[in-house]
């Protein structure tokens, strides 16, 4: 079977959305997208509501209060949960067979060896596949009619894993008891009937060094860290184990039957109740893997994220899982089924599963969709298999957990309600599923966060199950959600069900709410001792795992109150360590929540009067240190991890100062909470999530959702440096300011820069408090300024580059230029934009409809079909080009504590990506507006464009720098261009007039100075001291201008790349562009 896309395309493969119609080629309507859930205000312009529209009005209203005090709802829904009292059951259970045989004077090791297998039986059974299933076929069966409250007792079957835990818990602790009681009666008389032999007392020892290896190895950290071989480990040591009880036992037996007469030991054995358990035990662990099969799999493709796979040999019951493996002995996942009892979509019958990417294993599936898979056992029950016990059901549910409630809505047992929050659900989860969705629930509440930002998803269930008129909620997402929405749920009385985590983490983001019966092989022998250490170790281990509080942070607090952190990491032997040049690290503390991460670095020459020039990253949400070490900094890493000086860094002529910014970039924050990285979002989740642990940034991302506002929060972060430099570093005493920026800070410069300028003159007249700035220079490197002008030039940069490259065929390129110029296509979206105001959450939605329009169908096409790089034409699409050692650089014990941060490390946040995006504030068309009152100030303005570049690309570029309204506008149209060149060696060419200058840098991708260092750093140091940008030996005067050819001719030869087979489909999918990271 082969895997096929569920994105709507055409032969041609070319995706785009409504309303576009193109006339000339024939293309689809839409690329998979539905329609968003836009809040009612916008739905209204469209002359409609929907029912995600009704949510937003009703998630601002309040919830009701709270139903008994504080105190008891913490210890009924809390402590004394359903699977805690079977828990304690158990275990009192124990205890009183404990009490009992303390009370006989005569006990024998018999005894307590029978107590732990009873345990150990129990144990093993009550997770056993056909018993879970049984379990809640039973509880499952009972008639709707039933009264509420027995119908509701029923539905907490899924507790049952308390009885598990308590058993094993306890079996293990007699285990233990027998193990020593059998040590001591080895050296002394006591009440056996006879001395355990020394084979026993060998095998007790291996049993019992098994156990503490299994539980060492499922310490969270290891297991988090290196799950393959612990789960290699487990299931091996657990076979082991029950190899080695298998000959304990006999053994045993065997020393008992010495002392009885006329009996064989194979009668013994089999009048022993302990075979008979170990028997039990042994079948149900292997019964499982008396199915095991490799079977075929038909793989959907839904995103870069997801995929569905199809099986065709079972049709389960909804609410359950299956196991799946490539490799049968050494690993399982296991993910929630969705039945098709009849052929769906020319599916045959059988069930399909949702796999998202959360994992190396998950990851796997996407990129290389599988053909053939591995099964074992029977697929089993989980928490959403009580369904049918309902009348009305309210299911909720975050990102992937559409997978286990997706059957439930196709064929639900009763009428349901969905409420879904995950970003852009049909460009993630596919067309189908989402039409799958409001098939089977027309009124589903579908919460779009890249749109919307993330619900309250308790108000969401709570007006669900409301409006509704529902019985209960069941929901599906991560731990620190689930038990949220819970909690919060039947404080109120409300019914609510959702899992319960009683196992260690799982590798997906869903929880383990179908659990897992490895038993034996997950070390669960009796070994839930592993689960329930690591259990209860969870939150220590985590906190073992986070970044060191870093020591000598050294605190001062400027004149207009702001507080800096800071440290001296050169002196520690990070990044710089040019002897006599000052470094400086750590926070500004502007707020209790806002806490800007910048590290400041001498100018190598004259610190005292060198400039201080602010550096900033674009993205929108990348960090300022890749330009530091990629790029410009005084140091790079290399494959090591190591650093070293990089002779070209931009603090050879002035002092320099990174910020990460916005909030939640780099290490920047506004407060800060333990948990795990979504690989794919970008978010952060819960600790129980698999992806990578740490402390990270809890933030807003809303507060700081434009460039604007980021230009705001900017200037204050600046103000608290320059109000603290001179007690930080009373050498620099320089005043003179520059700006300089890439990519998105096409967007940041202009807005920046202007706004900075505003506050300066309000200082100057007195209007405001601060420290006056004197403006010199603003560079911007490979900058996205104005989409209406750039986005033109996509289409011809694909197709007609200076390289040669042909990245595009002709239908292709035609349909770019054809999306961006016809009825409702990018140059009326972008238009729209522009007439807003650009302040309502409608002004937000045409703004970002805008910027869908265009990056999806005028810039989009090449990342679909080229097979070339975003940020380098003349490389490959997954080319690591610059490498990104640095990330693993900064992550290191000593160099956190040498630069004072105790969070992990987001090169690009995600967070705050998507927040800008759900503005549009990637078309918003006043950065050039900006830039045009910069030109009118005596700063002087570079443009600066690496030539390979595609993601901002030098043709646009060129066409905003000769688009600019400015004073000087027609002389610097007619200024020619003329070789850049350093010491002889031409670099690129430069069109110069007065302040002005647009070059363009040779063999250059997106970050000009990795791939130019010697060109970077004289184009900054030309820029910044008043010479001429081509051969830097003349001081600029207001007419100084270049002269020669009106177009920039240069062609380059490149080595060509492998041929892409025709009609490929290579790279990211339409509508996932990349970001401008840098």
């Amino acid at each position: 079977m082969t895997a096929r896309s569920s994105i709507g395309q055409n032969p041609a493969g070319l995706i785009i959305r409504e309303p576009v119609v193109p006339l000339s080629i024939n293309l689809p309507k839409d690329n998979g997208r539905k329609e968003k859930a836009l809040p009612t205000s916008i739905r209204s312009l469209e002359g409609s509501e929907s029912p995600s529209s009704d949510h937003e009005k009703e998630t601002c209203e309040q919830l009701p209060d709270k139903k008994q005090s504080k105190l008891f709802r913490g210890i009924r829904l809390r402590i004394l949960i359903i699977y805690r009292r079977l828990f304690s059951f158990v275990w009192l259970v124990n205890l009183t067979a404990l009490i009992i045989l303390l009370g006989i004077p005569s006990i024998g090791r018999e005894w307590i060896t029978l107590i732990a297998y009873i345990n150990l039986t129990v144990a093993v059974l009550i997770r056993q596949d056909f018993v879970v299933n049984a379990l809640y076929t039973i509880c499952c069966a009972a008639p709707k009619t039933w009264p509420l409250w027995i119908r509701l007792r029923l539905a907490k079957i899924y507790h049952f894993g308390g009885i598990h835990s308590g058993a094993a818990t306890a079996a293990v602790c007699w285990l233990v008891g027998s193990i020593g009681y059998n040590i001591k009666c080895a050296a002394e008389t006591c009440a056996l009937k006879s001395h355990p032999s020394t084979a026993t007392l060998v095998l007790s020892f291996m049993v019992l060094a098994l156990l503490v290896s299994m539980v060492i190895m499922a310490w969270p950290p290891f297991r988090k860290k290196n799950h393959n071989s612990f789960e290699m480990i487990h299931r091996f040591s657990g076979w082991s184990a029950v190899a080695i009880i298998w000959a304990q036992t006999v053994l045993s037996v065997r020393d008992q039957q010495r002392v009885t007469s006329g009996e064989t030991l194979g009668g013994a054995l089999v009048r022993s109740p302990l075979i008979w358990m170990l028997v039990t035990i042994t079948i149900s662990i292997a019964l499982s893997w008396f199915w095991l099969r490799e079977v075929p799999v038909d793989a959907e493709i839904l995103s870069s994220h997801a995929i569905r796979l199809h099986f065709d040999y079972a049709v389960p019951v909804n609410g359950s899982f299956a196991r799946l493996s490539e490799r049968p002995l050494l690993e399982w996942h296991s993910f929630a089924t969705i039945a098709a009892p009849e052929a769906v979509d020319g599916h045959p019958r059988g069930y399909s599963m949702v796999v998202s990417r959360a994992g190396d294993w998950t990851s796997r599936q996407i990129d290389r969709p599988p053909t053939k898979l591995w099964t074992r056992g029977v697929p089993t029950c989980g928490v959403m298999r009580i369904t049918p016990l309902f009348n009305r059901l309210v299911l909720i549910g975050t990102g992937s957990g559409i997978g286990p409630l997706l059957g439930h809505i196709q064929m639900a047992p009763c009428p349901v309600r969905l409420g879904w929050s995950t970003p852009s659900p049909e460009q993630t989860f596919g067309k189908g599923i989402v039409d799958a969705v409001y098939k089977g629930d027309p009124g589903a509440i579908i919460h779009d966060t890249k749109i919307l930002g993330r619900p309250d998803m308790v108000k969401l269930a709570w007006h669900a199950y409301q409006d509704f008129n529902a019985e209960a909620v069941c929901i599906i997402s991560n731990e620190k959600i689930t038990k949220k929405v819970v909690y919060r749920m039947e404080s109120r009385g409300i019914p609510a069900f959702g899992a319960i985590w009683d196992s260690f983490p799982s590798r997906s983001p869903l929880p383990q709410l179908l659990i897992d019966n490895n038993m034996l092989g997950y070390g669960a022998l009796l070994l839930p001792l592993a689960a329930a250490i690591g259990n209860a170790a969870n939150i220590d281990a985590i906190k073992r795992q986070l970044p060191n509080e870093p020591t000598g942070v050294k605190t001062i607090t400027s004149p207009n109150n702001v507080t800096i952190r800071y440290k001296e990491p050169g002196k520690e032997g990070v990044c710089e360590t040019t002897p006599g040049v000052n470094s400086y690290s750590g926070y500004i503390d502007l707020a209790p929540d806002s806490h800007t991460f910048f590290w400041f670095f001498e100018s190598r020459h004259d610190p005292a009067n060198a400039p201080i020039t602010l550096w900033l990253n674009g993205g929108p949400g990348s960090d300022s240190l890749i330009g530091l070490f990629e790029e410009l900094g005084p140091c790079h890493i290399n494959a090591s991890y190591d650093s070293y000086i990089n002779p070209y860094s931009w603090n050879e002529v002035s002092n320099m100062l990174f910020l990460s910014q916005p909030l939640g970039v780099g290490f920047s924050y506004a407060e800060k909470e333990p948990g795990s990285l979504n690989p794919y979002t970008g978010e952060y989740e819960d600790p129980s999530f698999a992806g990578v642990q740490g402390r990270y940034p809890v933030i807003n991302a809303t507060l700081t959702d434009t460039t604007n506002l980021a230009a705001e929060a900017a200037w204050e972060a600046l103000q608290g440096f320059y109000s603290a430099l001179p007690q930080l570093d009373s050498e620099v005493k320089s005043k003179s300011f520059n700006l300089w920026t890439e990519s998105y800070g096409g967007h940041y410069g202009p807005a920046f820069f202007n706004h900075f300028h505003e506050q300066n003159e309000k200082i100057a007249k007195g209007e405001s408090q601060g420290v006056q700035l004197e403006f010199n220079t603003l560079g911007i490197m490979n900058g996205i300024i104005d989409e209406a002008i750039q986005s033109t030039h996509y289409p011809e940069f694909a197709r007609h580059n200076t390289y040669g490259i042909e990245a595009v065929n002709e239908t292709v390129y035609n349909y770019m230029k054809f999306a961006n110029t016809m009825p409702n296509g990018c140059q009326d979206q972008v238009s729209l934009c522009k007439q807003t105001n650009r302040t309502s959450l409608s002004d937000y939605a045409i703004c970002t409809e805008a910027t869908n329009m265009c990056r999806d169908n005028v810039e989009g096409p090449y990342y679909t079909f080229s097979g070339r790089g975003t940020y380098d034409i003349r490389h490959p699409y997954d080319d690591p080009t610059p490498p990104t050692f640095y990330e693993q650089y900064v992550i290191q014990d000593h160099v956190m504590n040498a630069l004072g941060v105790d969070i992990n490390y987001t090169s690009s946040s995600g967070e705050v990506y998507y927040a800008f995006q759900q503005t549009g504030d990637f078309v918003w068309p006043n950065f050039l507006d900006d830039l045009e009152e910069i030109l009118a100030l005596p700063v002087r303005v570079s443009l600066i464009y690496g030539d390979a570049d595609y993601i901002c690309n030098w043709f646009g570029g060129e066409a905003v720098s000769l688009a600019a309204n400015h004073s000087d506008a027609a002389n610097f149209r007619a200024a020619g261009y003329t070789p850049m060149t350093v010491d002889g060696v031409e670099y690129g060419e430069t069109r110069e007039y007065g302040n002005f200058s647009f070059t363009r840098v040779y063999q250059s991708g997106h970050e000009v100075p990795y791939y130019q260092p010697i060109a970077a750093l004289q184009l900054f140091n030309r820029t910044v001291y008043g010479w001429d940008i081509p051969k830097g030996d003349t001081k600029i005067w207001p007419e100084y201008k270049t002269n020669g050819t009106a177009q920039a001719t240069h062609t380059e030869s490149y080595v060509p790349l492998p041929t892409i087979p025709p009609n490929a489909t290579v790279g990211v999918d339409a509508g996932q562009m990349p970001n401008y990271p840098a």
